[in-house]
């Protein structure tokens, strides 16, 4: 289904929806920021992650991992001494890269990811704390890319989007539909440290609630892994010619059927930040 605007461009209604899931992200963020004034900290925060995607079809489970980094600003709105939520606004990166068989593979992850947690701190002195927390967050996908490179020309596929491109070409169709959602709830927690007074360190362990691929796109799942690029069944198959090209995804997951495929993005994250 389409709209048509005054200046007779045309817009999919699918990203008219995905426009208004990010608007509604947002608000929830600025509904955070609108707790009591008193005792509210601003900082910056990065740190480590290392993004875990679990996998079931049918009677088939398995996972893959890549490794990446986050950083952004981050809040802490203090109820008292000793409770309070943290919350920010974390940009984060995960890729890997491989060469097999003479054709480079490589994945990256772009996400942006809102926490709103409720933490609770015991301070010994001044200059030192521990901490736990847990609660939401908010995750809204960039992009997805899925990359493969074999005698100099380059296969670029968008899980989220469903665009790809090859050798410069695009070749996503009339109307592409990537495998991935953008949007995803994780539940999260973890312990921390306060030191120096204005410092702290942390580490959280994240899981993934929501089932991140789309309806009847089993065949289409491929799962990260820092080793080989698509974990244990294989990176698919790409095929080139002179002029032809292609990608069949029944090399991997799909042989067994997709249907009933679930899959989830966990995280294990190690951070450092600093409050001004």
């Amino acid at each position: 289904m389409y709209y048509l605007c005054s200046d007779n461009s045309i817009i999919n209604s699918k990203k008219l929806e995905n426009m208004k899931k990010i608007t509604l992200f947002l608000a929830m963020a600025l509904a955070t920021l609108s707790v009591s004034a008193q005792g509210v900290k601003v900082g910056a925060e990065a740190g480590y992650d290392c993004v875990i995607e679990t996998v079931k079809m049918g009677g088939y489970k398995g996972s893959g991992s890549i490794n990446g980094f986050h950083v952004g600003p981050v809040f802490h709105f203090g109820f008292n001494e000793n409770l309070g939520i943290k919350s920010g606004l974390l940009y984060h990166y995960a890729a890997d890269g491989a060469k097999v068989f003479g054709e480079k593979t490589s994945t990256r992850m772009h996400t942006l990811q809102i926490p709103v947690q409720f933490a609770y701190t015991y301070n010994f002195s001044d200059n030192f704390g521990i901490y736990g927390f847990a609660g939401p967050k908010f995750d809204i996908g960039i992009a997805l890319f899925d990359r493969t490179e074999r005698n100099g020309k380059v296969y670029k596929y968008n899980n989220y989007t469903g665009k790809a491109k090859y050798d410069g070409e695009d070749v996503s169709g009339e109307d592409p539909e990537g495998a991935f959602k953008r949007f995803d709830v994780k539940f999260g927690f973890g312990v921390g440290v306060n030191f120096l007074k204005n410092f702290y360190g942390q580490f959280e362990v994240d899981f993934g609630l929501l089932n991140r691929l789309k309806k009847d796109k089993g065949n289409e799942l491929m799962l990260l892994d820092d080793d080989y690029g698509y974990g244990d069944y294989g990176y698919g198959d790409y095929y080139y010619g002179d002029d032809d090209y292609g990608y069949d995804y029944g090399y991997g997951y799909g042989n067994a059927g997709g249907s009933d495929a679930k899959t989830h993005f966990n995280a294990i994250q190690l951070s450092l930040g600093y409050y001004f």
